[in-house]
């Protein structure tokens, strides 16, 4: 499998730099998350920010939203239904990078379930473990 980059974008730095700038984010209304948090053995936490269904999110912000820490998560039963589509983000991304919430957008267009698992410390929220940037 051969991959051959657009004659108007070539190299992986215009590649990477091209959709954050001018790519749409989602079409139609902003992308609504709920946060769940995991607490670790360690002391530590890992946040998820489930995507809420379009019948249940909100349109109140230009932006998407992580509703806050220990808000009921928006999961499904696992096993039924839709497969559900996880999305690890990169290196210092989160569920506000502009390519999850595009995957945000189709995910909730078609009605899948879908979930942004953060790293610690992409959340927004400092990490309590001993490892964590102060």
């Amino acid at each position: 499998m051969n991959y051959a980059a657009p004659w108007w974008l070539p190299g992986g730095n215009l590649q990477t730099i091209w959709p954050a700038l001018y790519a749409q984010r989602v079409p139609g209304a902003p992308v609504q998350f709920r946060r769940e948090r995991w607490d670790a053995p360690d002391g530590d936490f890992v946040d998820l920010d489930w995507l809420e269904p379009a019948s249940t999110g909100s349109a109140r912000t230009g932006e998407s939203r992580a509703h806050p820490a220990g808000a009921q998560a928006v999961r499904p039963e696992l096993g039924e239904g839709p497969p559900l589509l996880v999305l690890f983000h990169g290196l210092e991304g989160s569920s506000r990078s502009h390519y999850a919430e595009a995957f945000a957008g189709f995910a909730r267009d078609h009605g899948l379930p879908y979930v942004v698992p953060h790293f610690r410390g992409c959340s927004g929220e400092l990490n309590r473990g001993n490892g964590a940037r102060r």
